[in-house]
């Protein structure tokens, strides 16, 4: 008679396969972690691309904020005469209000029209709420552009633009005329230079 096989001659092939899967399914897990966060990451960003990011500087700060509302009240009460068009922007803490007046008016009555909408800014946002600092809180900037043309190829019209700001820093607000330069001097050598007393180039002679 044949001897049956003894139980100590079986191999174990099953439950050796099945450790080598554990195995293999732990180390795919390991190496896919820091894939699926690489990925999380690259997401995240191309979602917030495009958006400014605001650092320590707003932390506690801009208490009160100015509302859509209030924007869009100020941006009506801007519609002065001689106004084209009129523009109220709030980014990054800095509210910039741009007015496009009628081309033919002079340097005196476009800042006569940026002083007007700084009172009239002041009226609905009052300035020494929203934009100047206190010892606790930071502010908004404000920015008003004022002017008359975009100079292009085609403009004819000499630009003129006046800038009113107030940073919430400083306690008074600041006019500038920024299509006149502070020194006529110095520009009219930088647009115009003179060429007479640079040495010219000995011409070649020709021939042989």
């Amino acid at each position: 008679m044949s001897k049956k096989p003894s139980k100590e001659n079986k191999q174990p092939t099953q439950k050796t396969k099945k450790q080598h899967n554990y195995i293999l399914w732990a180390g795919l897990i390991v190496l896919l972690i820091p894939v699926l966060i690489l990925i999380y990451i690259l997401f995240g960003s191309m979602e917030k691309t495009g958006v400014p990011i605001n650092g320590n500087r707003f932390d506690d700060a801009l208490d009160p904020a100015i509302s859509d509302k209030q924007v869009k009240t100020l941006k009506s009460k801007l519609a002065f005469d001689h106004v084209e068009s009129v523009s109220v922007n709030l980014k990054t803490a800095t509210l910039r209000v741009n007015i496009n007046t009628s081309d033919d008016l002079n340097q005196e009555q476009i800042t006569a029209i940026a002083n007007q909408a700084y009172d009239t800014v002041n009226s609905v946002l009052p300035i020494k709420t929203y934009f100047t600092d206190t010892n606790k809180v930071q502010m908004y900037d404000l920015e008003i552009n004022v002017y008359n043309v975009i100079p292009d190829e085609k403009t004819q019209t000499a630009q003129i633009y006046v800038i009113k700001s107030k940073s919430a820093s400083k306690n008074e607000p600041a006019l500038q005329v920024v299509s006149q330069p502070k020194n006529q001097d110095v520009a009219n050598s930088l647009l115009n230079p003179d060429t007479s007393k640079v040495p010219q180039q000995p011409s070649g002679e020709t021939g042989e």
